[in-house]
């Protein structure tokens, strides 16, 4: 783990060492992405990507550079996608826990929709910043993303049940706390990667896998390929304009997901609900041009419904 770390922190400050080996190099630490025996060390490897994708001066990053990690990709970003779902001990607390809402809400008549707040990743920097404000060491490089909230004046957000208010991206994640995880780095790589690289690289490795995913009757697959979904919208948004007739109403029926299997509670994942509606306010610029040309004016209409 201790080569990984040492090799993100190489390419954060000291880019220029990389440039003659970074074909090996990447190579290393996509092996490391795809451990599934060693979280730790697949974190590692993760933030690598992340770090290449956000962090480095363009002057430094030469076009071989770019070939060389987009010649990977084919192989990376199906890593990164599966990375995404949540891992078993992750899945018993969220069970537990959505059980325990489920209770209450039974016992104070309420709607269990009434407590779900949508979840997704943030940056590095800004979990290490709650945890340890002043620490600026440790393992890898402090990664900030435009498209991933940094802003650590969460505070007066906090409501106290790990889920943190984000006023950038609508709500900030958290099943894992403020714990900086591989589903988050992967996430958040996903994110930057798509932005760097647009859609034309991104997209043919992933939307195989996202529809397999999608269609997917395990939940927790089925919730973190909408999350991928939602970490490309930016970066692939002119590619995904195609797919969106397809997937807008897709995202706009798993809004309703907890509700339809309230009968059956403990098949319901209210994380999937609420990684939908984080995901479908970030095609939100898509649904708006649908709107204001004419093309597809229910739609506003149809959204507003579904969430009241």
């Amino acid at each position: 783990t201790w080569v990984a770390k040492s090799l993100v922190s190489l390419l954060h400050y000291r880019t220029e060492y990389l440039q003659d080996h970074l074909e090996s190099v990447a190579r290393f630490l996509l092996d490391c992405t795809a451990q599934t025996q060693s979280v730790e060390l697949a974190l590692e490897g993760t933030e690598f990507w992340l770090t290449f994708g956000t962090s480095l001066d363009e002057a430094v990053v030469t076009p071989p550079m770019m070939d060389t990690i987009r010649a990977l990709l084919p192989q990376l970003v199906p890593y990164l996608l599966r990375n995404m779902v949540y891992q078993d001990d992750q899945r018993q607390e969220i069970l537990a826990r959505n059980e325990m809402d489920r209770q209450e809400d039974q016992n104070n008549n309420n709607n269990s929709n009434d407590a779900m707040k949508p979840v997704f990743h943030r940056s590095r920097a800004a979990q290490q910043s709650q945890q340890q404000p002043s620490n600026n060491g440790g393992g890898g490089a402090n990664t900030t993303n435009s498209n991933i909230d940094t802003d650590d004046d969460d505070d007066d957000d906090d409501d106290g049940d790990g889920y943190e208010q984000d006023d950038e991206n609508g709500f900030d994640d958290d099943d894992d706390g403020n714990e900086w995880t591989l589903r988050k780095c992967s996430a958040a790589s996903l994110d930057a990667l798509a932005n760097l690289y647009g859609g034309d690289d991104i997209l043919p490795a992933l939307l195989p896998e996202l529809e397999r995913g999608l269609a997917s009757t395990d939940p927790w697959i089925q919730e973190a390929s909408i999350l991928a979904l939602g970490a490309i919208a930016e970066g692939c948004a002119d590619e995904m304009e195609q797919h969106m007739n397809q997937l807008h109403p897709y995202l706009l029926n798993n809004l309703n997901a907890a509700t339809v299997q309230n009968n059956t509670p403990n098949t319901a994942l209210p994380q999937v609900s609420c990684i939908a509606a984080w995901t479908l306010g970030r095609y939100a610029p898509w649904a708006v041009e649908e709107v204001q040309t004419g093309r597809q004016g229910h739609l506003l209409a149809q959204v507003t419904e579904v969430f009241l």
